[in-house]
Parts: C-alpha cells; structure tokens; sequence
C-alpha cells in the first residue's frame, strides 16, 4: 500500500522519541550520582515513563494497520521478512556497538554489561529491546478487517496485560514479559486507525494530561494498585498529547522543525544512548563534574551527535545501518491479471 507522511502521527512520535533520549539521559545522571535522586529530575523521569514507550507503541499499531495487510499466511510471512531487515540490522549493529563501548569504558558507565549474548537474545540494552519487542509484536498480531475480532484481540492483550503488571514480571524473561505489556498498546493503536479517530483531537484533551500529572504527582499516597496508577497515567497522558497533536495538525503542513526532527529521530533513537554515555566519559576522563555542565553537554550530544552521524552516514551509504530496507527491498509477488 502507498504511504503519505500523517504529521500529526509523525509529531506524536516525535514528542515520544524525545521523551525517551531525556528519561533514559536522566536516569544515566541519577545512576551516575552527577544529580541526586530526589530532584524534580527524577519526578519527570518517574512520570514519562508511564507513558512514553505506550505512545511509541500506540504510533506503531496505528500504522500498521493503516498500511500493511496482513490476513493470509503469505501476507505474514513477506511483513516477518520486511520487519525482520528492518529491525534486525540496526539491532544488532548499535547493541554490539554498545556493548563493546561499556566493555571498553568499564569504570565509567553505570551499568556493567554480563554478556554479549544476553543483551542481544534475553535481555537487551535500552532502547534496543523496543525493537526486538516490536519485531515479536509484529510477528504474532495481524491485520484487521472487522471490528468483533479486532476488538476481542484487544479484550485479551488487556486481560495479559493486567496479568503481567500484577505479577510484575517475576516469572517470565524479559523479551517475553516486554510482548505481554505492551501489545495491548500496540493494538489499541491498531484500534485507533480502524476508527473515526479525528474525534478524538481536542485541545480539551489537554485535560487528560493534566489528570495524568496530577495522579503522578499524588503517586504512591493514592489507595490504588500501582500497576493501577501506571495504566490510568499512561493511558491518560498518551491520549491528552495525541489529541492535542492530533488537533494542531490536523489538515496543516508540516513545520520545517518538527520535519526535520522528524527525520532524524530515528537516528537519535538508535544512537543517543552511545554518545550520552560517551559525552559523560569524556567530561568524568577531563575532570568535569558540574552537574549543569554535564546536562548541556549530554543532553546536546544526545540529539545533535546522531543527526551530525547521520548526515554522514547519508553521505557514505552507512544509513543501511540505520534503514536497511533503503537498499534491501523484500520481492513483492505480482497480482493475477
């Protein structure tokens, strides 16, 4: 099927994105002592990550459904192959690269890396389970043409979800427990291309992100679950900035800003741990510790290095690395005439 560029849904994942490189740049300052862990710093880490990966997922499921069709074996089969270059590629490249980066630094990063093997198969490094927890979410949902089965689908991966949350993840490895949790994000956004969304874009959906931070902000004094407060804070949050984004460019153009990071977000995903944690290094190896020092420099080596590595990559023909199927095209089997 054809794809168009929809600059709400390329926005929404943008502010995602971003979300993701500042929680995981935090939580590396928090680990590493350069702030302490009961600043405002850490209350926004503990917020975003109620809801940021949920949206990440929310994006994926309403663009799967919307462009791909997958309802018979052989449809299944070439979107495995497809996703299994696009994924596969830069998985292994930017963990490997990770990987022997902690190994390299040892004394420096926050947390010691145990064994190539576990971090590529069992227990990837962040961000790059998304990936492999993607990939196996594309592997076991199809494609909806009806609403019943659509919507007993997501009936069950909420009842696995609850399942998960409340056993906390205790008996089942990480790769699997990652499916349990957030297919039911994934097809929630599959849900949500298969309805008359539009309805749903609002600046009063700003409310719900303010009930989110309100309920984040009360926090473990509310005498509810915690997988409770999780879910009713993500669920929140991710449909206040959807309709608020969704509302703001709804029928617009997109804006040169938000085009241009929307181009290279993927980049910053796949590559903003490395420089962070390079960054940190290199100011700790100098003797840097200030810790507003450390938060310019990371957070700018965060976004700016993997677009700059990017556009040189563009140049070299390395953006295999980061888009494989710009050079490996999966045959399509041609239609009967």
């Amino acid at each position: 099927m054809s794809r168009e560029r929809i600059v709400w849904i390329d926005n929404v994942k943008v502010i995602a994105i971003a979300l993701v490189v500042l929680g995981h740049f935090f939580q590396s300052m928090t680990a590493s002592g350069i702030i302490g862990s009961g600043t405002a710093f850490s209350f926004f880490e503990t917020f975003i990550y109620y809801f940021h990966v949920p949206l990440l997922f929310i994006c994926s499921g309403f663009l799967y459904q919307k462009y791909s069709q997958v309802r018979s074996i052989s449809q299944w089969g070439r979107n495995v192959l497809k996703k299994f270059i696009a994924f596969s590629v830069p998985y292994f490249v930017f963990n490997i690269i990770s990987y022997i980066f902690k190994t390299a630094f040892s004394d420096y990063v926050n947390n010691q890396t145990e064994s190539l093997f576990r971090n590529l198969f069992t227990a990837p490094l962040p961000p790059f389970w998304f990936l492999m927890t993607l990939f196996l979410i594309f592997v076991i949902t199809p494609t909806f043409t009806s609403k019943k089965p659509l919507y007993a689908v997501l009936a069950v991966s909420f009842a696995v979800y609850i399942f998960c949350s409340v056993q906390h993840f205790a008996d089942f490895p990480e790769t699997v427990s990652s499916v349990m949790l957030y297919e039911f994000w994934f097809v929630l956004g599959v849900t949500l291309a298969f309805l008359d969304f539009k309805k749903l874009f609002s600046y009063g959906s700003s409310a719900l992100f303010a009930v989110s931070f309100a309920l984040a902000l009360l926090g473990n004094r509310l005498p509810i679950p915690e997988w409770i407060l999780r879910f009713v804070c993500g669920f929140s949050a991710c449909f206040g900035i959807i309709g608020v984004v969704g509302k703001i460019y709804a029928g617009r153009k997109q804006t040169p800003f938000m085009g241009f990071a929307a181009k290279y977000m993927m980049p910053v995903f796949l590559m903003h741990t490395i420089f962070a944690a390079g960054m940190r290094t290199l100011l700790f190896v100098i003797g840097i510790t200030n810790p507003v020092l450390h938060i310019i420099a990371g957070i700018a080596a965060s976004f700016a290095l993997p677009v700059l590595a990017e556009m040189v990559m563009d140049r070299i023909h390395l953006d295999f690395l980061v888009y494989p199927l710009r050079y490996i095209k999966p045959k399509q089997k041609r239609a009967l005439q």
